[in-house]
Protein backbone atom coordinates (compact mmCIF):
# COMPACT_ATOMS: atom_id res chain seq x y z
CA UNK A 1 0.00 0.00 0.00
CA UNK A 2 3.20 2.34 0.40
CA UNK A 3 3.42 1.92 -3.92
CA UNK A 4 1.77 2.10 -7.06
CA UNK A 5 2.70 0.87 -10.57
CA UNK A 6 2.71 3.67 -13.06
CA UNK A 7 3.41 4.04 -16.94
CA UNK A 8 6.04 6.54 -18.05
CA UNK A 9 7.55 8.03 -21.10
CA UNK A 10 10.24 6.12 -21.58
CA UNK A 11 12.17 9.23 -21.92
CA UNK A 12 11.07 10.25 -17.85
CA UNK A 13 12.34 6.40 -16.44
CA UNK A 14 15.15 6.83 -14.50
CA UNK A 15 18.11 4.47 -15.28
CA UNK A 16 17.66 2.43 -12.15
CA UNK A 17 14.40 2.86 -11.77
CA UNK A 18 12.52 -0.49 -10.81
CA UNK A 19 10.48 -1.36 -13.92
CA UNK A 20 7.94 -4.42 -11.89
CA UNK A 21 6.11 -3.39 -7.87
CA UNK A 22 7.66 -7.02 -6.99
CA UNK A 23 11.21 -5.47 -7.23
CA UNK A 24 10.51 -3.30 -3.87
CA UNK A 25 7.72 -4.73 -2.16
CA UNK A 26 8.56 -6.06 1.40
CA UNK A 27 12.39 -4.83 0.65
CA UNK A 28 13.62 -2.08 2.64
CA UNK A 29 14.29 1.41 1.85
CA UNK A 30 18.53 2.67 2.12
CA UNK A 31 17.54 6.19 1.54
CA UNK A 32 14.61 8.50 1.84
CA UNK A 33 12.08 8.15 -1.20
CA UNK A 34 9.45 10.60 -1.80
CA UNK A 35 5.85 11.00 -2.49
CA UNK A 36 5.68 10.26 -6.27
CA UNK A 37 9.71 9.34 -6.65
CA UNK A 38 10.65 7.01 -9.03
CA UNK A 39 11.90 3.64 -6.74
CA UNK A 40 15.49 3.30 -7.88
CA UNK A 41 16.73 -0.11 -7.25
CA UNK A 42 20.23 1.37 -5.30
CA UNK A 43 17.46 3.12 -2.68
CA UNK A 44 15.94 -0.69 -1.54
CA UNK A 45 17.40 -4.11 -0.13
CA UNK A 46 16.30 -7.11 1.20
CA UNK A 47 15.50 -6.43 4.95
CA UNK A 48 17.78 -8.94 7.19
CA UNK A 49 15.11 -9.14 9.88
CA UNK A 50 11.88 -8.89 8.30
CA UNK A 51 10.64 -12.66 9.16
CA UNK A 52 13.32 -15.00 10.54
CA UNK A 53 12.54 -17.43 7.43
CA UNK A 54 13.22 -17.52 3.64
CA UNK A 55 9.24 -18.31 3.12
CA UNK A 56 8.98 -14.36 4.54
CA UNK A 57 11.44 -13.07 1.38
CA UNK A 58 9.33 -14.75 -1.26
CA UNK A 59 7.33 -12.81 -2.91
CA UNK A 60 3.44 -12.78 -3.53
CA UNK A 61 2.63 -15.35 -6.12
CA UNK A 62 6.08 -17.08 -6.47
CA UNK A 63 7.83 -19.56 -5.20
CA UNK A 64 11.47 -20.16 -3.56
CA UNK A 65 12.83 -22.56 -5.87
CA UNK A 66 16.62 -24.03 -5.42
CA UNK A 67 18.77 -25.52 -8.13
CA UNK A 68 22.33 -26.71 -8.01
CA UNK A 69 24.90 -24.32 -10.26
CA UNK A 70 28.72 -25.09 -10.29
CA UNK A 71 30.93 -22.49 -9.73
CA UNK A 72 31.27 -21.11 -13.08
CA UNK A 73 27.68 -21.36 -13.72
CA UNK A 74 26.77 -19.17 -10.84
CA UNK A 75 29.22 -16.13 -12.28
CA UNK A 76 32.69 -17.30 -10.15
CA UNK A 77 30.24 -17.60 -6.79
CA UNK A 78 29.52 -13.75 -7.15
CA UNK A 79 25.88 -13.87 -7.17
CA UNK A 80 24.31 -12.56 -3.85
CA UNK A 81 20.83 -12.89 -2.61
CA UNK A 82 18.93 -9.79 -3.71
CA UNK A 83 20.47 -9.98 -7.21
CA UNK A 84 18.66 -10.44 -10.10
CA UNK A 85 19.68 -12.91 -12.74
CA UNK A 86 18.81 -14.85 -16.14
CA UNK A 87 18.59 -18.52 -16.23
CA UNK A 88 19.86 -20.15 -18.99
CA UNK A 89 18.96 -23.83 -20.02
CA UNK A 90 20.74 -26.62 -22.36
CA UNK A 91 17.63 -27.36 -24.48
CA UNK A 92 17.49 -29.93 -26.99
CA UNK A 93 16.25 -27.91 -30.50
CA UNK A 94 15.11 -30.42 -33.29
CA UNK A 95 17.25 -30.37 -36.63
CA UNK A 96 17.87 -32.55 -39.63
CA UNK A 97 21.42 -33.75 -40.15
CA UNK A 98 23.11 -33.66 -43.49
CA UNK A 99 21.56 -36.65 -44.65
CA UNK A 100 18.45 -35.66 -43.91
CA UNK A 101 17.80 -37.47 -40.45
CA UNK A 102 15.86 -36.36 -37.49
CA UNK A 103 18.44 -35.14 -34.77
CA UNK A 104 18.40 -32.76 -31.73
CA UNK A 105 21.01 -29.88 -31.16
CA UNK A 106 21.79 -29.23 -27.26
CA UNK A 107 21.39 -25.37 -27.43
CA UNK A 108 22.06 -22.70 -24.80
CA UNK A 109 18.61 -20.83 -24.36
CA UNK A 110 17.40 -18.20 -21.99
CA UNK A 111 14.58 -19.25 -20.16
CA UNK A 112 13.64 -16.93 -17.63
CA UNK A 113 15.08 -13.11 -17.19
CA UNK A 114 15.44 -10.89 -14.25
CA UNK A 115 14.26 -13.12 -11.63
CA UNK A 116 15.37 -12.41 -8.14
CA UNK A 117 17.48 -14.41 -6.30
CA UNK A 118 16.18 -15.51 -2.76
CA UNK A 119 19.12 -17.50 -1.10
CA UNK A 120 22.93 -18.36 -1.96
CA UNK A 121 23.22 -21.71 -0.12
CA UNK A 122 21.34 -21.62 3.72
CA UNK A 123 22.15 -17.80 3.07
CA UNK A 124 18.80 -15.56 2.82
CA UNK A 125 19.61 -12.18 4.36
CA UNK A 126 22.45 -10.14 2.79
CA UNK A 127 21.53 -7.51 0.29
CA UNK A 128 23.47 -6.50 -2.65
CA UNK A 129 26.32 -4.03 -1.75
CA UNK A 130 25.72 -5.39 2.02
CA UNK A 131 29.85 -4.79 2.92
CA UNK A 132 29.47 -6.27 6.29
CA UNK A 133 28.37 -9.47 5.01
CA UNK A 134 30.81 -11.87 4.01
CA UNK A 135 30.77 -13.76 0.24
CA UNK A 136 28.79 -17.12 0.29
CA UNK A 137 29.50 -19.76 -2.56
CA UNK A 138 27.59 -22.64 -2.68
CA UNK A 139 25.99 -25.53 -5.15
CA UNK A 140 22.71 -24.59 -4.30
CA UNK A 141 20.57 -20.93 -5.53
CA UNK A 142 16.90 -20.57 -4.48
CA UNK A 143 15.26 -18.37 -7.18
CA UNK A 144 11.84 -16.74 -6.87
CA UNK A 145 9.44 -17.79 -9.88
CA UNK A 146 6.15 -18.39 -10.90
CA UNK A 147 4.75 -21.79 -10.13
CA UNK A 148 5.05 -22.78 -14.40
CA UNK A 149 8.20 -21.30 -14.58
CA UNK A 150 9.09 -23.43 -11.16
CA UNK A 151 7.77 -26.55 -13.29
CA UNK A 152 9.66 -25.53 -15.96
CA UNK A 153 13.19 -25.08 -14.60
CA UNK A 154 12.46 -28.50 -12.51
CA UNK A 155 11.94 -30.46 -15.97
CA UNK A 156 14.70 -28.89 -17.14
CA UNK A 157 17.09 -29.95 -14.74
CA UNK A 158 15.84 -33.32 -13.99
CA UNK A 159 16.59 -33.64 -18.03
CA UNK A 160 19.81 -33.37 -16.78
CA UNK A 161 20.08 -29.73 -18.44
CA UNK A 162 23.27 -27.47 -17.44
CA UNK A 163 21.66 -24.50 -16.04
CA UNK A 164 23.35 -21.49 -15.70
CA UNK A 165 22.74 -18.05 -14.48
CA UNK A 166 23.55 -14.70 -16.04
CA UNK A 167 23.78 -11.42 -13.55
CA UNK A 168 22.00 -8.38 -14.47
CA UNK A 169 23.24 -4.91 -13.46
CA UNK A 170 21.19 -3.09 -11.10
CA UNK A 171 20.75 -0.48 -13.95
CA UNK A 172 19.44 -3.08 -15.99
CA UNK A 173 15.74 -2.65 -16.25
CA UNK A 174 14.93 -4.18 -19.71
CA UNK A 175 14.31 -7.63 -21.10
CA UNK A 176 14.93 -7.94 -24.83
CA UNK A 177 13.94 -11.12 -26.48
CA UNK A 178 16.38 -13.42 -26.92
CA UNK A 179 16.58 -16.97 -29.20
CA UNK A 180 18.41 -19.99 -28.86
CA UNK A 181 22.06 -19.96 -30.55
CA UNK A 182 23.06 -22.55 -32.84
CA UNK A 183 26.36 -23.39 -34.64
CA UNK A 184 25.01 -21.73 -37.67
CA UNK A 185 24.61 -18.43 -35.66
CA UNK A 186 27.90 -18.53 -33.91
CA UNK A 187 29.57 -19.36 -37.71
CA UNK A 188 27.59 -16.18 -38.95
CA UNK A 189 28.98 -14.17 -36.20
CA UNK A 190 32.68 -15.02 -36.28
CA UNK A 191 32.61 -15.60 -40.36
Amino acid sequence: NMVREETVNKGMLQPRAANTIDRVVDKIALAPIGKDEQVLLNKVALSSSAGGTLSAKVPRGKRAVSITVDNISSVGGMIRPGDHVDVMGDIPLPMTTADGKPAAQLTPAQLFQDVLVLAVGSDYANAPGDKKSERVISPVITLALTPQEANIIIFVQEQGSRIRLVLRSLEDTQSPATVPVTWNDVLKYAI
